[in-house]
């Protein structure tokens, strides 16, 4: 999990979400809701940049390649809320969606939407076997039906065992 990089935004917005509440209709009166947590859900925040330099895109841009894209949680520093804490110390950040670019000549204005996650932060880790290679087989009939010419492109394949039958469809080159 890496720390979103220490660029302080020109605006950020936040997004209270909503109470954890469910309504159910009445035959006389107004629904009933009822609330399932004392929590509030869904809080987001959007940060905008303007006029960031070449250097500082490309942290932004590399952070979100190394989050995987809305995949992965990190860490946001204190210098971002701008003095102001309205989450948990212990929230952590998720992407929302693709970073929003504008190139304006030599500088970039960025808007970037966060998913902020509170609470229990539940995780399985899938372990497994290294994955076994199939034994060959013999096999006598082709995979290919359609129309000349068909090419099958194995580029780091090694010729190991050597191949006992190369065809050629067709006037099909190379």
């Amino acid at each position: 999990m890496t720390d979103f990089p220490s660029i302080t935004p020109n605006a950020i917005s936040f997004d209270f979400g909503t109470l954890n509440t469910s309504e159910q209709p009445t035959v006389s009166t107004g629904p009933v809701r009822f609330r399932r947590s004392l929590k509030a859900s869904g809080n987001q925040l959007q940060l905008t940049y303007t006029g960031l330099n070449q250097s500082q895109i490309d942290q932004l841009r590399q952070h979100y390649a190394d989050s995987d894209g809305s995949h992965n949680l990190f860490n946001i520093p204190s210098s971002i809320w701008g003095g102001y804490q309205s989450v948990a110390q212990t929230s952590v950040y998720r992407y929302l969606e693709t970073p929003q670019e504008e190139h304006t000549g030599l500088f970039y204005n960025v808007v970037i939407g966060l998913r902020i996650i509170t609470g229990w932060l539940v995780q399985s880790n899938l372990i497994g076997p290294p994955a076994a290679e199939p034994a060959p087989f013999d096999y006598s009939t082709f995979f290919l039906t359609g129309v000349a010419p068909f090419r099958v492109v194995a580029p780091n394949a090694a010729l190991s065992p050597a191949p006992t039958l190369i065809f050629t469809a067709r006037g099909a080159s190379g």
